[in-house]
């Protein structure tokens, strides 16, 4: 069983505000609390419309097909690409309940976006949700 001490935590969500398609990119919406501070990202999951049915603006989360079709990608503060992981490797239920951990690094939010690789199974307007784990420094 995976412990973890959380230091801080946020719930944030992306929105698909087009017709879905293969190569599209969505920002995460504001968070001021993680834009241009000293964030250390250490550890991040993902919800599907299964585990979260809507996200904290109230939009309808993207069904678990529809993670299959998206990934997350993560940018530091050196304007490097950390992670690209794809959404379903997030997701608790479908890797034995573990939170994905992470090297610590110097998270740079307002880059962080999800990837479409294809359009299927995901609607304009719904979001993808995920909750980091920071500390700050």
């Amino acid at each position: 069983m995976q412990s973890l001490i959380i230091s801080k935590s946020r719930l944030v969500s992306a929105e698909v505000t087009a017709t879905p398609g293969a190569g599209q990119q969505y920002n995460f919406k504001t968070q001021a609390d993680l834009e241009n501070k000293n964030i250390m990202l250490y550890g991040v999951e993902a919800y599907s419309e299964s585990q979260l049915a809507v996200d904290i603006n109230g939009k309808t989360t993207v069904s678990a097909d529809g993670c299959k079709n998206i990934t997350l990608q993560l940018w530091d503060r050196d304007n490097k690409k950390v992670v690209e992981i794809p959404v379903t490797s997030l997701i608790r239920s479908n890797n034995g309940g573990l939170v994905v951990i992470l090297k610590p690094f110097a998270l740079d939010f307002s880059k962080c976006n999800i990837h479409l690789t294809a359009g299927t199974n995901i609607s304009q307007n719904e979001t993808v949700s995920f909750n980091f784990y920071y500390k700050e420094f």
